[in-house]
């Protein structure tokens, strides 16, 4: 049932991908809403309640680093997986120091995403991250 896993914005610039795992989500029991940019993200997370984000962070003008600090500072409650496909140790580095808890690499592949939709899941109702890091 839509809804009872929480709810998920995903901002991708890439219209295909961003249909594709939208789409996915909400199949999934996710309550997904999908943009194109962090401006367009910002105003939805002003006026909506997100449990996860899902961003690219390669946007031609400001960094999609630029994002996720607003993003902390502004929705503290909202979780983070960032979507990349610059070099993962540099952005996995980068992110963790940001407090985004997973980083993907691109395209997305639907078992990354499950698996880490999964633990945040877990992690919104309380349970360990560590029993989800195996």
């Amino acid at each position: 049932m839509p809804g009872e896993k929480g709810r998920v914005l995903l901002v991708d610039s890439d219209h295909d991908q961003r249909c594709s795992v939208d789409s996915w989500l909400s199949s999934q029991g996710w309550v997904a809403q999908a943009c194109a940019s962090p401006d367009e993200a910002m105003l939805m997370l002003e006026s909506d309640n997100y449990n996860v984000l899902i961003t690219e962070i390669q946007f031609s003008g400001p960094s999609g680093f630029s994002f996720v600090d607003w993003v902390l500072s502004n929705c503290p409650g909202t979780l983070i997986v960032v979507v990349t496909s610059a070099p993962f140790s540099w952005v996995s580095r980068l992110g963790f120091m940001r407090q985004v808890q997973f980083c993907l690499q691109r395209p997305i592949k639907r078992a990354a995403l499950e698996k880490t939709l999964r633990a945040l899941n877990n992690e919104m109702h309380g349970e360990c991250r560590e029993q989800n890091s195996s």
